[in-house]
């Protein structure tokens, strides 16, 4: 038996390829405003979740935006890696932050010390000074 391949009406192509934009559209903002790891995983969750529903309505779908959707998924990759360094980076900012008061705590303290020990020699010299002027 013979398949016989059906032409889509071109009104559903449009459909089906404006409903894909509209998709895209709405996970491009929402990728625009996630800032933290917590909203990066959200956002894969939301993409993943998405592109299958799109892949696997249609087989035409998927020969039109397959390959873009992989490249979206790279860049999401990409993405979530730069905002685990930049949370990395902000932690350990942090940490240089807190070791930079402590040294700034220590050398203030050192500073004191110092000049209670000059006063301390200063005022031995004086009175030794004043020892040998009375002899």
């Amino acid at each position: 038996m013979k398949s016989k391949n059906k032409k889509l009406p071109l009104e559903l192509l449009v459909d089906i390829f404006e409903g894909i934009d509209g998709e895209i559209i709405e996970l491009s903002k929402v990728f625009k405003k996630q800032k933290s790891m917590g909203e990066q995983k959200e956002c894969q969750k939301l993409w993943v979740n998405r592109v299958n529903i799109l892949l696997t309505s249609s087989s035409i779908i998927y020969l039109f935006i397959g390959e873009n959707c992989q490249e979206i998924w790279s860049l999401i990759l990409e993405e979530r890696e730069f905002v685990e360094k930049i949370e990395r980076l902000k932690e350990e900012e942090q940490l240089l932050e807190e070791r930079v008061d402590l040294l700034e705590d220590e050398t203030c303290e050192l500073r004191k010390q110092i000049a209670k020990l000059f006063e301390e020699k200063r005022k031995k010299l004086n009175e030794k000074h004043k020892k040998t002027r009375e002899k």
